[in-house]
């Protein structure tokens, strides 16, 4: 039987909750009035994931494939990685709108480890499940969004504001996240956590 893919589960990084409270201060300015459910930080990896009672069949399935991959890397990346949470920019859309976003940045040659895991992980999740419809393009660019504006003049206006007053925070990229709802209105909250030392060659 095939196993089903649903928007109410996500794979994500998270940073320590210890993190939480400037970032959410900041989301919960700007969130979306269609959205009901409160916000949580994240740097999202793929929405949709697996149903949530195929989540425990399908985490050891996950953990060999980013080990595997992680064995064949020629640059092990031994030490821990830093993402730095310290400068805050725009995407513009073709309508006109624009998000704010916290821009993940990640020191020296680890900038690309992430975009590298991120299409892994799209990859490997193209290649084992089906959706009900097409899978868009591989196009990641990590971001923690703040918020969603009806022009760039007014998303530029908050960007100089926050920037001026945003603390720079960091935090160890060690372990995926996988989050699930049970309705539109619930919080995401954390199923069960995935180890990245054998994808980064540390020994667990």
């Amino acid at each position: 039987e095939m196993v089903k893919l649903d928007v109410k589960s996500v794979l994500v990084i998270v940073p320590p909750k210890e993190l939480w409270k400037p970032i959410i201060d900041l989301k919960k300015k700007h969130m979306n009035k269609r959205i009901k459910r409160p916000p949580y930080p994240h740097i999202s990896l793929l929405c949709p994931f697996v149903e949530k009672n195929e989540i425990e069949s399908i985490r050891p399935l996950l953990k060999k494939r980013l080990d595997d991959y992680g064995s064949t890397r020629k640059k092990p990346s031994i030490k821990p990685i830093t993402i730095k949470l310290r400068s805050i920019e725009l995407f513009k859309h073709k309508n006109g709108t624009a998000t704010l976003y916290l821009k993940p940045e990640l020191e020296g040659t680890h900038l690309s480890e992430l975009e590298s895991l991120a299409k892994e992980l799209y990859e490997w999740r193209s290649n084992t499940f089906t959706w009900h419809k097409p899978f868009r393009p591989f196009n990641f660019t990590s971001h923690i969004g703040i918020g969603h504006f009806k022009s760039v003049d007014i998303a530029n206006t908050y960007l100089k504001k926050y920037q001026a007053t945003w603390k720079p925070l960091s935090f160890e990229l060690s372990h995926l996240y996988i989050y699930t709802r049970s309705s539109d209105i619930t919080p995401f909250l954390e199923h069960s956590r995935l180890s990245l030392d054998g994808y980064f060659g540390r020994e667990s």
